[in-house]
């Protein structure tokens, strides 16, 4: 029987019991070598729950190792250059979060442009209501909406704000062919274009060399003044410092932010002073419905990987051919 090495409890326990029912489980609640190098030895498959990491150097101590599957969808959280030179399979779980994720992103911009936690301070606070008279509450209909990276999440996000609430959408993408492009949605050349077009920046791309501080110190200067910026998708892709200062200079209106350059974030994180700022622990994806789904796309890729029958979402196919054997199933190192 396989054994599959879990870093970290899975997000929904019946993925855990589909595991179970074809293959031995070990749980482990930390990421270091250290911790996990008893385990390792035999382990056939790695499930990593983010922001836990799987490194080269866990991957080289791992000799029977066969696939590693994130928890959801990004993979930065694992090596994919040193599992594909060790010829292990990686895998995600796009699809499944999705929706979750974009709900969240509208949540984030309705509660940022209605003030909402500042209201629910005020209100708590028990002060006179005379502060309505400075209150400034803003509508989205007719504002632009500006979507960096428009993959699944991100065309969610615009279809549920142009369509619900009447936002124009402008968004870039380096991905994007023309013909891919949504009807209501008009293409921005590059993002210095697009951001002085934008009252609402939602950030959807993955985190890559090329993307990692995307928005720093220059690029947040060319937002509209009082503009709103929504990042759900990876931490480092906003440069944490530079945000909290355009925050304070009233450069930007508001930010909604689910993930952070680490996690969790450091107890002096410039954001956390910040009233402006609504803060998430990262669980824009995590919803009752879309976590059983990400543990159970985990669980059965992994598991299929194992019987030897290609997953539904490699994220280094090339493995899968190398690794081939006569029979068709995958061999061990």
């Amino acid at each position: 029987m396989a054994k599959i090495l879990l870093i970290h409890p899975m997000y929904h326990p019946d993925g855990e019991a589909l595991l179970r029912a074809g293959a031995q489980v070990e749980v482990v609640g930390e990421d270091t070598v250290a911790a996990l190098l008893p385990q390792l030895a035999d382990a056939e498959a790695i499930i990593v729950r983010t922001p836990s990491r799987v490194g080269a150097d866990t991957i080289a101590a791992a000799p029977r190792l066969r696939v590693i599957s994130t928890s959801g969808y990004g993979t930065d959280n694992i090596d994919i250059p040193a599992a594909t030179e060790a010829g292990v399979v990686v895998v995600n779980n796009p699809g499944s979060a999705e929706n979750s994720v974009a709900e969240h992103a509208v949540a984030l911009v309705l509660a940022l442009a209605k003030k909402l936690t500042w209201s629910d301070a005020a209100v708590r606070s028990g002060q006179p209501w005379d502060f309505r008279g400075g209150f400034e509450a803003i509508e989205l209909k007719g504002r632009t909406l500006g979507v960096v990276g428009f993959g699944r999440i991100g065309r969610e996000v615009a279809r549920k704000l142009h369509d619900g609430f009447g936002m124009e959408v402008v968004v870039y993408d380096t991905l994007l062919a023309e013909t891919t492009l949504a009807p209501w949605a008009r293409q921005a050349r590059s993002v210095e274009e697009l951001l002085p077009q934008a009252d609402v920046v939602t950030i959807h791309c993955a985190l890559t060399p090329q993307t990692r501080h995307l928005f720093d110190q220059r690029r947040l200067a060319l937002m509209r003044r009082g503009a709103l910026l929504i990042n759900t998708a990876r931490g480092p892709v906003v440069d944490e410092t530079a945000l909290a200062a355009a925050l304070r200079s009233g450069t930007l209106g508001g930010a909604g932010i689910d993930v952070y350059e680490s996690e969790p974030p450091a107890a002096d994180n410039p954001l956390f002073e910040l009233e402006n700022v609504i803060l998430t622990a990262h669980t824009a994806g995590l919803t009752v419905e879309s976590a059983r789904q990400l543990a159970l796309s985990a669980a059965a890729q992994v598991l299929a990987t194992l019987d030897g029958v290609r997953p539904a979402n490699l994220v280094n196919p090339e493995v899968w051919e190398r690794r081939r054997g006569a029979a068709g199933a995958l061999v061990g190192r």
